[in-house]
């Protein structure tokens, strides 16, 4: 056994040998010194596709300088690439678009000004979905940029996946819809003034988290 896999396996050992635990306790792996402690890998492209993408959509969505370098310090682009480090430029580039775009959309409805707006949220939620089902022909742009952002990712998804059951683009569309129905729910939470049941909220914060289109993607 290599001393590597030998170190792992006695950092978990001794992560769960500390006996029975109560309904109150729970124990986790010394992880960040372990295995998880190792330097990541990055994809090649990071560092070209993450000013391309970022300069892409301030432009776009005409981002003050605090906005803009809200967004560069978040650099979402360097988790995509840990995430998806074998990926090409373009692909890549289109995850790293859904990340910045999906960071603007949800800080609408998460601490912005339609938090408590659930006629606003419906608008938009169904103007996403529209453009999943709608002509990807057709050459005009969107109002909204921020929309546009996503249109433009939509449209990218089509191209380079097919159709079917069991297609990046078929998850994309489940994940996306699971996303976005979940930001409905989180703003109805803020609004009614009955607490949440804890299970339901749990299972609606599965879904505002917004991974499962990530996955899809990558």
């Amino acid at each position: 056994m290599s001393r590597p896999l030998e170190n792992q396996i006695k950092h978990l050992e001794r992560a769960v040998s500390y006996g029975p635990v109560d309904d109150e306790q729970v124990m986790l792996p010394d992880m960040f010194v372990s295995f998880l402690a190792q330097e990541p890998q990055i994809n090649p492209n990071y560092d070209k596709v993450k000013e391309e993408s970022e300069a892409w959509i301030a432009h776009l969505c005409q981002y003050d300088e605090k906005t803009y370098i809200k967004h560069v310090k978040a650099d979402f682009p360097y988790f995509v690439s840990i995430w998806a480090r074998e990926a090409g430029a373009e692909e890549l580039r289109t995850i790293c678009d859904w990340m910045n775009w999906v960071f603007d959309f949800d800080d609408l409805f998460d601490e912005g000004c339609y938090k408590d707006n659930k006629e606003e949220v419906a608008k938009r939620v169904a103007e996403v979905k529209k453009v999943m089902t709608e002509d990807l022909d057709r050459t005009e742009e969107t109002v909204d940029p921020l929309l546009e952002v996503f249109r433009t990712v939509w449209s990218r998804v089509v191209e380079r996946s097919s159709e079917g059951h069991f297609s990046a683009r078929n998850r994309f569309v489940q994940t996306m819809n699971d996303y976005v129905d979940g930001v409905v729910g989180q703003v109805n939470v803020v609004c009614s003034p009955e607490q949440s049941d804890e299970q339901k909220f749990l299972a609606l914060r599965r879904k505002t988290i917004g991974a499962g289109p990530c996955f899809a993607l990558i």
